[in-house]
């Protein structure tokens, strides 16, 4: 769809976080949230704090999400002159049966995950059945929801890197749900916040480029800094990504996802 809505020359706001995608577009894409590129790196320098032997595997499914982030994780890591020691691809979206013989072979006490829910469940079940229980799995937002904060994680920690951050960690957040739950009676949808500002960040460029015409959107919001009502350090480079790609780190801790740390520097 980017290049078909590129040709109309409107802005196109994104938060698919897939870093080749601005690029498809005719300089009109604009993410609203960091990019995997942003994602990867922080994984590698969190993944690095937390190991305290830096024995670091990755697991990655095959697909450019997977393939995506592991990359941009493994160049992260060889910049602290550290490599995985252990580096697993899911063939067809399964562990392999030998995976936790190879994880205590490998000694890992940080595991990268790149894949899915489903992945995460298998990975956890394995490692809790071989006694796996002083490793730390760190993964991305695709697995931060309920389902997997209220099951059993008998590990030392379960992580997740999140582009998408919940409206809660923004100071201005709280007054935005506040005033959802006002007007609405229940809570927005998750990430709902995002498409707000992005409203919010289109209004504000027609009032101050004194235009609806398309490209001339494009411009002003490469020019301004939008005001918005969550993410109030939304700005977009000249490039289309934001110049404030904030990552946010969360930990499972009594059955729910809790803040740890927030950062666009990485």
């Amino acid at each position: 769809m980017i290049p078909l809505v590129a040709a109309k020359g409107v802005p196109e706001m994104i938060t698919a976080t897939g870093t080749s995608l601005v690029g498809l577009g005719n300089g009109n894409v604009l993410r609203l949230l960091a990019n995997d590129d942003k994602q990867g790196r922080a994984m590698a320098s969190f993944a690095n704090e937390i190991s305290s032997n830096k024995r670091i595997t990755t697991i990655t499914e095959k697909s450019d999400y997977g393939h995506g982030l592991a990359q941009t994780f493994d160049v992260a890591l060889k910049d602290k002159q550290l490599e995985p020691v252990l580096a697993v691809e899911l063939e067809d979206g399964a562990l392999p049966t030998e995976l936790a013989a190879r994880l205590k072979a490998a000694k890992v006490d940080v595991i990268a995950l790149f894949a899915r829910e489903p992945q995460l469940n298998a990975l956890l079940d394995t490692m809790e059945a071989a006694g796996l229980t002083d490793v730390v799995v760190l993964s991305t937002n695709v697995v931060r929801n309920k389902s997997v904060a209220q099951r059993p994680v008998r590990i030392k920690a379960l992580y997740a890197t999140a582009t998408a951050i919940d409206a809660s960690e923004f100071p201005e957040g709280k007054a935005f749900l506040e005033r959802f739950r006002r007007r609405f009676g229940s809570e927005p949808a998750w990430g709902a916040q995002i498409s707000y500002d992005a409203v919010y960040a289109l209004a504000d460029a027609a009032r101050q480029g004194r235009s609806i015409d398309g490209a001339q959107l494009v411009a002003t919001l490469k020019r301004i800094e939008p005001v918005t009502q969550v993410n109030q350090q939304m700005r977009f480079a000249a490039s289309g990504e934001q110049v404030y790609p904030n990552i946010a780190i969360y930990k499972v801790d009594q059955e729910a996802w809790r803040l740890q740390m927030m950062s666009a520097t990485w």
